[in-house]
């Protein structure tokens, strides 16, 4: 099993996320808003939230109306047991920064910093509206030896594991479908308003497409993503591609997307980018 540094990899990894904190009376969740990287690989300079050997065996996010309850199992009442095993401390973003935290367990072994059938509580009060992330170390039992923070089956680098949910209020939740917009032709989107809910959904890649550049959103399961600060705050970009939430700052924001079938594992694929614009009013 490696030996790392774990805080200074967490610092490294993490240091450029910003979130926003804004104060809501009331929550609600779905299946869809937990565990939001299920497969196709992982962001950039992250393992994936999944055992990439047994790829439903995902890092669970069970979220109610209060928690995020994490899980570092397998399906319903199959447990990895000896085949994997997880570092006693993760780390989760909240209002006032990263926050580290603990996973209770079964010790692998006396003294070992790792546990079999992880598991943590993060409380909603603890983080802010929209996408919230949390990491974990895992190590998996492959072909006789462990594998630990793996990315991809090579697994040739170790990584925090990267996973999500999303805490959102009544306002968001209630915002209705809103309309399908392109990812090509310079789109110029719906206009928002400060206060009021906005909803969008970013369509997918046409066969053929060409190479952008920018902020992106991919991969054959339509998981999206956004890497581009000029973004309006308030806003998310989640991975079912809808970009929604409630503006809070006047003003025009121009932002370049790219996208892909295969974009986050980097392999072989369509793709296609290009510019678009919202306007959020007063």
């Amino acid at each position: 099993m490696k030996t790392r540094n774990f805080f200074i990899l967490f610092l490294v990894l993490f240091s450029a996320l910003v979130v926003e904190l804004r104060a809501v009376s009331a929550y609600v969740s779905s299946d869809d808003n937990c565990g939001l990287y299920r497969s196709g690989g992982a962001p950039t300079g992250y393992g994936a939230g999944y055992n990439v050997f047994h790829p439903t065996w995902k890092i669970f996010v069970d979220c109610t109306s209060k928690w995020a309850s994490v899980s570092v199992m397998g399906n319903g009442n199959h447990k990895w047991d000896d085949s994997v095993i997880t570092y006693n401390t993760g780390y989760v973003r909240t209002s006032a920064g990263w926050k580290q935290f603990s996973y209770a367990g079964d010790p692998y072994k006396q003294g070992s910093p790792y546990l079999r059938n992880a598991q943590a509580r993060i409380d909603y009060d603890d983080v802010p509206d929209g996408i919230n992330y949390f990491v974990a170390y895992t190590c998996s039992r492959d072909e006789g030896r462990w594998k630990c923070g793996c990315r991809d089956t090579a697994c040739d680098k170790s990584y925090w594991q990267l996973q999500g949910f999303v805490k959102e209020n009544t306002e968001i939740a209630g915002c209705g479908t809103g309309p399908t917009v392109p990812i090509l032709g310079n789109p110029n989107w719906p206009t928002g308003h400060v206060g009021k809910c906005y909803k969008v959904k970013v369509g997918n890649c046409p066969t053929g497409g060409t190479t952008g550049s920018g902020a992106y959103v991919s991969n054959a399961t339509s998981a999206y993503d956004l890497a581009s600060e000029n973004f309006p705050p308030g806003l998310d970009l989640y991975p079912d591609g809808t970009i929604r939430g409630v503006p809070t700052v006047p003003g025009f924001y121009f932002f370049s997307l790219k996208g892909g079938t295969n974009f986050h594992q980097g392999l072989p694929g369509v793709e296609c980018g290009g510019t678009a614009s919202i306007q959020v009013a007063p």
